[in-house]
């Protein structure tokens, strides 16, 4: 690859400046009269050296290069869920953060859709935890098909909760995710006897679409995501709710009012 050739160029530019130094070195040492056997001594101790440091060299950027690939790797299984392989929570608060000031400064507006696992506890009392965990793994797995976009985040955000970050997007285009992935759960099929929605594993999805302002915090659009779920899984589950830039107003620095009829 790219590396390899980088690593032969330097090789070869390390193997002509020795050829160049016992080049001048031997024209020099036979203008000023050197025996012949000298030379050709000090000439040999002069590659015997080059390959030693070369060696070194070649061991030392070996052993950087493994020890940064591996501290890639490790930064990026911080970021990701052991059980799922999306995101974790701790990423996407931080992701969270950002994109408030990012879509302050560009007028965006953000959608945040809070995922939950219909009747999850009965799920795992019925089936076990590692069918459970399965069926988690599942879920994740057709929700990242539905946030594709390079901005976008899907992160685990707790037990059977999932937290999927949208940017540069309004309420009506968030919904329409929101309910493609909840069709495509329920597509799945996967049996839930002890759920009382049909017998199939399903999901219940807050979402929050927001216009940010310095006046607002961002944890209050999360709250209002929370609300949303909420209101979805009082309503019956297996469902959509949506809380809009009019229920935001009603936040004050990211908590509800009292009398906005908001939880």
């Amino acid at each position: 690859g790219t590396g390899n050739m980088v690593a032969i160029s330097e090789e070869g530019t390390a193997a002509i400046t020795v050829v160049l130094t016992m080049t001048v070195y031997a024209t020099a040492a036979a203008i000023f009269g050197l025996p012949a056997a000298l030379i050709v001594r000090s000439c040999l101790m002069l590659i015997i050296v080059a390959a030693a440091c070369g060696v070194v060299a070649r061991t030392l950027e070996r052993s950087a290069r493994t020890r940064f690939i591996d501290a890639h790797a490790m930064a990026e299984l911080a970021q990701l869920d052991p059980l799922t392989g999306v995101k974790n929570r701790r990423v996407f608060d931080e992701h969270l953060e950002t994109f408030w000031q990012r879509a302050i400064k560009e007028e965006r507006g953000i959608a945040i859709l809070l995922i939950d696992v219909d009747h999850f506890k009965a799920y795992n009392d019925r089936y076990g935890h590692q069918a459970g965990d399965r069926a988690l793994r599942r879920v994740a797995e057709m929700i990242q098909m539905f946030v594709t976009r390079p901005s976008d985040v899907l992160a685990r955000y707790g037990g059977e909760e999932f937290a999927v970050l949208m940017y540069d997007i309004d309420g009506v285009a968030a919904e329409k995710v929101a309910a493609q992935v909840r069709k495509a759960v329920v597509a799945m099929g996967l049996e839930h006897r002890d759920s009382r929605l049909g017998q199939i594993v399903t999901i219940s999805i807050g979402v929050a679409a927001v216009e940010p302002s310095p006046e607002r915090r961002a944890r209050g659009a999360l709250q209002l995501a929370d609300e949303a779920l909420y209101q979805a899984k009082t309503m019956g589950r297996n469902r959509v709710e949506v809380l809009d830039p009019t229920a935001h107003k009603a936040l004050e620095t990211g908590v509800f009012t009292k009398g906005s009829g908001l939880r």
